[in-house]
């Protein structure tokens, strides 16, 4: 599958982060990157249920050699109840569980390694079809790291989507701060070349100034190939990304660090 943006499409020059972005068994991963020690490190899930899949999750994370400094979840169905059954050693959660029905929900894990708050000036107004949640991590020597959790349900119109996220994208541009938006936003970017849904919300995430870190497909079926997870940064530090092979859902788990 030729995964090639089309040059009429706004996009990065520097696109050396996506060629290198690869599948990656658990061993694997931990032979290509379980000797790194980044600043920072993300990973995301769609979980499609914390209370089926956390022990998945679990697992999977265990098993590698890197501690992520952040984990992001889309899909968690939880609702406002108590979460401590969900609590991962040495990581504090932040949960926005979906209000109205069943379903949707965001969390971030952060390592107690570091400090977190949340910015709930940066969280998109209702009514918006996306639910989110950010995150500001201090630095000592360096500028506060914004997080995002995103997800988009399927079906909800983009130009809403663009509306609901605008204000959020502009503040932190005028913060001058760099942003991690990790989720399941619902669009395929492998078809920039011939949706103009996935053409406008690829543009609207560049014309911030952000990149995409992933290029292969996420949701895999027998009858289709899509590249709907993303982890979207302004970020200039040397990013290095990839897809986790796991059987937690139907979505593969991806990567920055």
């Amino acid at each position: 599958k030729n995964t090639d943006f089309d040059t009429d499409v706004h996009i990065p020059t520097d696109t050396a982060h996506l060629r290198n972005c690869t599948y990656s068994f658990p061993e694997d991963f931990n032979t290509k990157f379980g000797h790194l020690s980044p600043k920072l490190s993300l990973i995301h899930f769609n979980a499609r249920s914390l209370s089926a899949n956390f022990d998945k999750i679990e697992s999977l994370l265990t098993s590698l050699k890197t501690t992520f400094s952040v984990i992001a979840i889309s899909e968690t169905w939880l609702n406002d109840t108590d979460h401590s059954q969900f609590s991962l050693p040495n990581y504090k959660l932040f949960s926005l569980p979906r209000k109205d029905k069943d379903g949707g929900g965001v969390a971030i894990y952060v390592h107690t390694d570091l400090t977190a708050f949340p910015r709930m000036d940066l969280h998109c107004k209702s009514p918006t079809p996306i639910e989110n949640l950010f995150l500001e991590i201090p630095q000592t020597k360096s500028k506060n790291i914004i997080v995002g959790a995103i997800y988009r349900p399927p079906n909800t119109a983009v130009q809403e989507i663009f509306a609901s996220l605008q204000p959020t994208m502009e503040k932190i541009n005028n913060e001058g701060k760099p942003c991690f938006l990790l989720g399941d936003f619902n669009i395929d970017l492998l078809k920039t070349n011939i949706s103009p849904v996935s053409a406008d919300f690829f543009n609207f995430i560049t014309t911030y100034n952000y990149i995409h870190t992933i290029s292969k497909p996420t949701r895999i079926t027998d009858h289709s190939a899509t590249l709907i997870d993303n982890i979207f940064t302004n970020s200039s530090s040397t990013l290095k990304s990839g897809l986790l092979i796991s059987h937690i859902s139907d979505h593969i788990p991806i990567f920055t660090l």
